[in-house]
């Protein structure tokens, strides 16, 4: 890669080879190219002379940023080619253009997947069924927003022939400006639900934001879109291309019926087809109704991209969860739910729903704490929760926070005995609650917002030893 494109602009001191191109200083090795990053917690410029003494071949900086005269940088690349410095007015949109023009040079599948849940789960999902045909980039981890997006890109090589990108949006502009970097030739769609509301205003707010991929997309691209999902016909209007639809639905071009779930091998279920006469079997080590909706969107991909039903029933089986999404641990005969990456409460019903469905159970306990970032209705909407949680016939609820407390105030608004329900102060007391109470064959779901931390309470029931006790 040769830097040569920035922000519309050539440089002639920008033509030598670049070995990649961060942002983080801690990776920094010889040839890389940093760029220069502001942030609430940080400034990139105060890395730059480290950067250059490190080797690297230049920094891309605000155009008002001057390189100490006394830098060791300066001192130390006696020698060897001077690093330059590539001042402009905005460094963030510099690498996000970088990451277009690496991207226009591939001619492959990229798939962008956004949603209000199940985001990195169907990343995962759509990448390990991609996976059985060719090479597939795909977003790790959570880096799916305007810096993560580029970094995803800027791994791109020859050897990839699809790519799979997750992109989270919470602002109104932000799918559209991450479209004109990734230029997907498909588009997935998971779902609209009541995420980021207090960035968003509405539902309706944030069907919005997520159209903007479909405004984005190729005429001979692909919408893949829930057919359950109530938004459907509305998103399915904005989409100028080919719509593939998924769901439960016997309108869908891709559905699911006859599922069956077991604690150990995960969920079975007959996999539709579009243009195939008869369904395949396909089995997912994951569980939950939502779970399966995830799959089906995976597997509408593969068949957007003409892959066998083999070839993608064998990678729905290949998946396997990211941690603290709906990932399932066995501790000493105590079945633990690890769902605490994210909350909101669409993905804390189903939740809910897969807690309440897990048999065998002696008893099922609901850890969870807040959800963040709904808005103004954020009070009501916890009670909502609490009130879907009483019908579920749960043993117990124990909740963390502020708005936990409202989650307990719903559970019994709708009928849930008082002396089921627990209110904590946080993650370490319900960890410690939880020592003193779980029973080998107890089965324990831990959820809230990621600014919860409720992993604590998973940390602490994994690292248990002989503790915990045999049902009487």
């Amino acid at each position: 890669m040769s830097v040569k494109v920035l922000a519309g602009q050539d440089s002639s001191s920008g033509k030598r080879p670049i070995r990649q191109i961060t942002t983080d200083s801690r990776s920094i090795r010889r040839g890389d190219l940093f760029v220069a990053l502001r942030g609430e917690q940080f400034d990139g410029h105060d890395f730059v002379p480290a950067v250059l003494a490190q080797g690297a071949a230049g920094a891309i900086v605000h155009d008002e940023y001057r390189l100490p005269p006394s830098s060791a940088a300066v001192r130390r690349i006696e020698g060897r080619p001077a690093p330059f410095l590539f001042g402009v007015r905005d460094p963030l949109f510099a690498y996000q253009q970088l990451a277009t023009h690496h991207r226009s040079r591939f001619n492959i599948p990229v798939v962008a997947v956004t949603g209000s849940n199940g985001k990195t789960t169907t990343k995962e999902m759509v990448a390990a069924v991609l996976a059985q045909r060719w090479p597939v980039l795909k977003t790790e981890g959570n880096f799916n927003n305007r810096i993560g997006v580029p970094f995803t890109l800027f791994r791109l090589t020859a050897r990839h022939q699809a790519a799979v990108i997750e992109m989270g949006v919470d602002q109104q502009g932000q799918t559209t400006r991450l479209c004109e970097i990734v230029r997907p030739t498909i588009g997935l769609i998971t779902n609209i639900g009541p995420d980021h509301l207090e960035f968003f205003g509405s539902m309706e707010g944030s069907a919005q934001a997520k159209a903007e991929l479909l405004d984005q997309l190729p005429a001979d691209g692909t919408a893949i879109l829930n057919a359950d999902d109530p938004y459907f016909d509305y998103l399915a209007s904005r989409a100028q291309c080919r719509v593939m639809s998924f769901g439960f639905s016997e309108m869908a071009d891709v559905r699911a019926s006859g599922v069956t779930s077991d604690v150990r091998q995960g969920t079975t279920f007959r996999l539709h087809l579009p243009g195939k006469s008869r369904p395949v079997t396909a089995q997912i080590k994951v569980h939950g109704t939502h779970n399966v909706t995830n799959a089906l969107a995976a597997a509408a991909v593969g068949a957007a991209l003409n892959l066998s039903g083999s070839m993608i029933v064998q990678g729905l089986g290949r998946f396997r969860p990211a941690a603290m999404r709906s990932q399932v641990v066995t501790h000493h005969g105590v079945h633990i739910i690890n769902d605490c990456y994210n909350a909101n409460p669409a993905s804390m019903k189903a939740a809910l729903q897969l807690l309440a469905q897990w048999s065998p159970a002696r008893e099922r306990i609901a850890v969870l704490g807040d959800m963040l970032e709904l808005g103004s209705e954020t009070g009501q909407m916890h009670r909502e929760v609490g009130q879907f949680l009483a019908t579920q016939g749960l043993s117990r609820l124990i909740v963390c926070g502020p708005l936990g407390r409202k989650i307990a105030d719903g559970a019994r608004q709708g009928g849930m005995a008082g002396s089921q329900i627990e209110e904590l102060a946080d993650a370490g007391a319900a960890a410690d609650r939880l020592k003193k109470i779980v029973r080998q064959g107890d089965v324990v779901l831990v959820k809230a917002s990621r600014g919860m931390k409720m992993e604590q309470v998973v940390q602490v029931l994994t690292g248990m030893r002989a503790v915990i006790k045999q049902a009487s």
